[in-house]
């Protein structure tokens, strides 16, 4: 009886392309100046290789505000940011803080803002795309050759079945 395909190398291969893509991306912020705390950098991370019907996927997940960073849309008016993450901000970028507040204060009155009226005037700062394109056009040979290798093993473990 002939068993179904496996691609234990291209399973590896494209595991080991999930870790560039994050590598990549992570350049990718740093050459683009949206650095500031590092979180978004530190969050990026690839998951587990997901195999459906030898259709593989690759997940890799982010902090949501990536979206943001990477097409420049605006956060619309709504729901309060983190104050946390803003006094950080304002630290991280030594902002002037009127006297009469506190840090806390200030980046409590900044986040009531984004909250009342968003955030505008927001510039791309593309990287998702650009690091997976380029991650994956340097290593189209070794995803190739890692399917080359597993339909020649295949055949050679099924040969005598299918000759």
């Amino acid at each position: 009886m002939i068993q179904p395909i496996q691609y234990p190398n291209l399973e590896l291969e494209l595991t080991d392309i999930g870790n560039l893509v994050k590598g990549e991306m992570v350049d990718r912020l740093y050459d683009n100046n949206s650095v500031v705390t590092g979180n978004l950098a530190r969050s990026i991370t690839p998951q587990s290789l997901q195999d459906t019907n030898n259709f593989f996927v690759l997940p890799i997940t982010m902090e949501t505000y990536g979206k943001w960073v990477d097409d420049g849309a605006e956060r619309g008016a709504g729901k309060m940011p983190p104050v946390r993450a803003i006094a950080d901000w304002i630290r991280q970028k030594r902002i002037n803080v009127p006297g009469k507040f506190t840090t806390e204060q200030f980046a409590w009155a900044i986040a009531r803002n984004i909250a009342k009226k968003g955030q505008r005037f927001k510039k791309p700062k593309p990287f998702i795309e650009i690091s997976l394109n380029q991650v994956f056009m340097s290593n189209t040979n070794n995803i190739g050759n890692a399917f080359a290798m597993d339909v020649e093993n295949y055949i050679e473990q099924n040969y005598s079945t299918l000759g």
